[in-house]
């Protein structure tokens, strides 16, 4: 994908948090973004995967300030 002057991109991530806050917590997430070639070579019985990173294009995003609540009870995961 090539994004010319005006054009833009959305990416999303899901995110596994370790341990939820038992009280409400401010903090900053921020990722990392590579330029990578994914190639998938189907064949008979499964398929393979190539992965490339594209160096040097990377690039630190911003951080995003995220404000998190402590779970109701019912929402608490199981350990």
């Amino acid at each position: 994908m090539v994004l010319r002057p005006g054009e833009w991109t959305r990416v999303t991530a899901n995110l596994l948090l370790r341990a939820w806050p038992s009280e409400p917590a401010a903090i900053r997430f921020r990722g990392d973004f590579w330029l990578r070639r994914n190639t998938f070579h189907p064949h008979p019985g499964g398929q393979s995967i190539e992965a490339r990173n594209l160096y040097p294009n990377s690039t630190s995003t911003p951080y995003v300030e995220v404000r998190l609540l402590p779970l109701a009870d019912s929402k608490k995961p199981k350990q």
